[in-house]
């Protein structure tokens, strides 16, 4: 198949979005389909059968996903006036509906991916009342004229469904593991490999630190738990970043550190 994969984030960063992007470009390409994709950035290392158009994107602004969603549909247009795909797969960002009369326009099937429920994040965010309400009619108006949605959990088909915007056709496919890197491994030559206290209690956490991982919740419970079991040590694992920093602080703020 020839396919057309729409990411609005940079396939370049080292994040859990990005990783699950190149991972599935790869996967596309290994089965031999052959793959444009539109993105601010992408790895150059490309399979022979991957072709990289960058979009521009203002990247330290509000604006990121208007503008890329501006800029995505002038190099979409182009592409398809030279050639049809068989598919268009596209990430889902609050600016995709740009692109949904050229798709119309030349008759080419539209499978979007979800990997969110836009009312959560609405509340998660503190978004104001304008910002979520765009939000939710952006999302509706995708959902109602692609020919299909991925969504990564039922909840997000749960959300759709209270807000009676539940597409035509919908699958979940939750997010894979690689099962050969996450294995059961005996914990004890882990701890040991790690340079781990085999006789302390550790929570851990890997992934963003940003507010909609609650990460706050996790150091307020970690907190009283602690109090009562002084062997009990907190693990967190994320990028180095402005998150990582403002999660220090708290920490500092809340007399953890070492813990």
């Amino acid at each position: 198949m020839d396919i057309i994969y729409v990411v609005y984030f940079d396939g370049n960063r080292k994040t859990g979005h990005a990783a699950h992007a190149r991972g599935l470009a790869t996967a596309l390409a290994k089965l031999g389909h052959n793959l444009k994709i539109i993105a601010p950035g992408w790895d150059r290392n490309l399979n022979e059968n991957v072709k990289f158009f960058r979009a521009w994107q203002l990247r330290k602004s509000g604006l990121y996903t208007f503008t890329f969603g501006v800029s995505s549909a002038i190099i979409l247009m182009s592409m398809l006036i030279k050639n049809k795909p068989d598919v268009i797969y596209a990430r889902y960002f609050n600016f995709l509906f740009l692109l949904l009369p050229i798709i119309k326009l030349f008759k080419v099937p539209l499978v979007v991916e979800h990997n969110a429920d836009v009312c959560a994040e609405n509340r998660i965010y503190y978004r104001s009342f304008f910002s979520s309400v765009f939000n939710l009619f952006s999302e509706k108006l995708v959902l109602k004229h692609n020919d299909g949605s991925i969504a990564v959990a039922e909840s997000i088909l749960d959300s759709w469904e209270k807000q009676k915007s539940s597409p035509s056709s919908s699958v979940v496919i939750r997010n894979s593991v690689d099962v050969d890197i996450y294995k059961p491994l005996d914990s004890r030559l882990c701890k040991h490999d790690l340079g781990l206290d085999n006789n302390s209690r550790y929570i851990g956490f890997v992934g963003s630190f940003g507010s909609i991982q609650g990460i706050d919740v996790l150091l307020k419970s970690f907190a009283l738990l602690s109090q009562d079991d002084p062997c009990l040590i907190l693990l967190l694992v994320g990028a180095d970043n402005k998150e990582l920093l403002d999660t220090k602080n708290v920490i500092i703020e809340m007399e953890l550190e070492g813990r």
